[in-house]
């Protein structure tokens, strides 16, 4: 049974209520006389509708609603009637805008507000390739394959067309020869791909602005020659497929009244976030270090110590400097409010709060914050986690699974003769080849899982609640994967692999035996022949 209560319950129907309106809107003005205060009102529906979807992260929504907005602007400007044509487009977009309030995906149902953490949808929904030539078609779909995307192959418009309600596709790949060479009128035929949301890419034999035009003017996100410089073709997809959901932001709520703490967490989870509420002082430091929050909510007065004294504690320990601390209280004093700020703490709120000002001075101090830390944490190439943070995942891995008795597996990759391929290929080539490894490990591995660029072509994987077993196999299918994947430079094809060390908790206590064992596996791994996975 569905809560009611649920926020993005509550946002949904919102949403549909709102979608509703704009039917009665729309069916007004198809069936009946032609209107301009009735246009008036379905143009301010729809504007409205994008701005709470944008506000909210439904995206697909706020897509449709804007385009079907701007279709309508020059009828109001010069207060004319919809042609035939633009009625069967209005109706596509308003059909669109029902499907995705009833058919949200996973970066609509996730926190508008918070650190981005990969999601791709090619892992869930299919790349369509419309092709009429059949050795272009397999030759394309066999190597945008090996990069993890799911490929659908179809050789006219009207196929593509029928197969969008049983397999909503996040990428179109389209022959421009579709809309240039068999005239196919793509005000309606590309305007159901838009319609669905798909990002639209045109591939073609023709250098041309012409050709180009026709690309753009269809609604081409991007475009590409025959033949396909694939790394070109693979990063594009990535840039525009991985959806970066936001995870929700973590805020650790201190308040010695359970009543109060329950309150202001209440006020933050409907906003989508997350939160852990201590009562007691002496679990401040356990749950900082268990919970890892972006954001400490805390109160000014309670006992055994107050709120500035334990926000001098959290600044003397150096791995939360950087985390925003808010503070939450009945107090007015401006004195001691300042008090407070120059204890290093970066707002101060007085209750009572009403709940969009507390959420909104919450996200913008975390947002802000992640943003900070992005920087610090991410290496530049690959986006990955860099060394530093990446042992200190492991760290933090090791303590949870020492704390809840479970097993991990921390493994070290290494590629394979690669100085040889940065001399023979070149540095840029070099370069590509480790991204490719480190989307590969992105799209293969779980979402609980942590993967890291340890230094140059060297890799690091944290594999949660697995044993050795587990951990060597699911490591030796990512090995198999990358063999196969074709590695390209200019004109040229090749493979290269890579060598893998794996070491387990608890069979090695911590985080440094666990580094220490993989390290010396790898090395094992090498001296045996490379591409390969040795388990200490």
């Amino acid at each position: 049974m569905t809560d009611i209560t649920d926020p993005k319950h509550f946002l949904l129907q919102r949403f549909a209520n709102k979608i509703n309106e704009i039917e009665v809107a729309w069916s007004r003005l198809r069936d009946g006389p032609w209107h301009r205060e009735t246009l008036q009102t379905l143009h301010r529906l729809l504007r409205s509708l994008a701005g709470s979807g944008t506000i909210f992260g439904f995206s697909r929504v706020t897509d449709s609603a804007r385009a079907c907005e701007r279709l309508l602007e020059p009828l109001l400007e010069n207060d004319a009637a919809a042609t035939p044509e633009q009625k069967t487009q209005v109706e596509a977009f308003v059909a669109a805008l029902k499907h995705a309030a009833d058919h949200p995906d996973a970066a609509d149902l996730s926190s508008k507000s918070g650190m981005l953490t990969a999601v791709p949808r090619g892992r869930d929904r299919p790349l369509f390739l419309v092709v009429e030539n059949a050795q272009t078609a397999t030759e394309l779909t066999n190597q945008v394959r090996h990069f993890g995307y799911d490929v659908h192959t179809f050789t006219t418009l009207d196929d593509m067309s029928r197969a969008i309600p049983v397999a909503l596709p996040c990428v179109v790949l389209l022959d421009l020869a579709f809309i240039t060479e068999h005239r196919v009128d793509s005000a309606i035929h590309l305007q159901n791909i838009r319609a669905v949301f798909a990002t639209l890419l045109f591939i073609s034999t023709r250098s041309d602005l012409d050709a180009r035009l026709h690309a753009v003017r269809a609604g081409g996100d991007a475009y590409f020659t025959l033949p396909l410089d694939l790394n070109l073709l693979i990063n594009k997809l990535d840039q525009l497929t991985l959806s970066f959901t936001p995870e929700p932001f973590r805020v650790l709520v201190i308040d010695d009244s359970s009543l109060s703490a329950e309150h202001h967490a209440s006020m933050l989870q409907q906003a989508g976030m997350h939160t852990r509420i201590v009562t007691q002082p002496p679990e401040v430091i356990t749950a900082l270090i268990d919970f890892q929050p972006d954001l400490i909510l805390l109160d000014l007065y309670m006992p055994r110590c107050d709120g500035l004294e334990l926000a001098t504690v959290i600044r003397q320990k150096q791995d939360y400097v950087g985390v925003p601390i808010v503070f939450l209280s009945a107090e007015a004093n401006l004195d001691r409010q300042l008090a407070a700020l120059s204890l290093g703490a970066d707002d101060f709120l007085v209750k009572p709060i009403v709940p969009a000002h507390l959420v909104a001075a919450v996200t913008h101090r975390a947002q802000r914050s992640r943003i900070l830390r992005g920087f610090m944490v991410r290496d530049s190439l690959t986006k990955l986690l860099n060394h530093a943070t990446t042992k200190e995942q492991l760290e933090l891995e090791v303590l949870r699974a020492k704390r809840k008795g479970t097993s991990l597996a921390f493994g070290i990759l290494d590629l394979d003769h690669f100085k040889s391929v940065n001399d023979r290929y070149g540095h840029v080539t070099g370069d590509q080849v480790i991204k490719n490894l480190a989307r590969l490990l992105q799209r293969r591995l779980r979402g609980t899982d942590i993967v890291g660029r340890y230094g140059g072509e060297e890799f690091a994987v944290v594999l949660t609640d697995v044993d050795g077993a587990r951990a060597v196999a699911v490591v030796d299918e990512l090995r198999t994967a990358f063999e196969d994947m074709p590695q390209l430079s200019a004109d040229k094809t090749f493979s290269i692999t890579f060598s893998c060390g794996i070491a387990t908790f608890p069979t090695y206590p911590d985080a440094i035996e666990l580094t220490q064992a993989a390290d010396k596996s790898l090395y094992e791994a090498k001296r045996a022949g490379r591409n390969r996975i040795v388990l200490g």
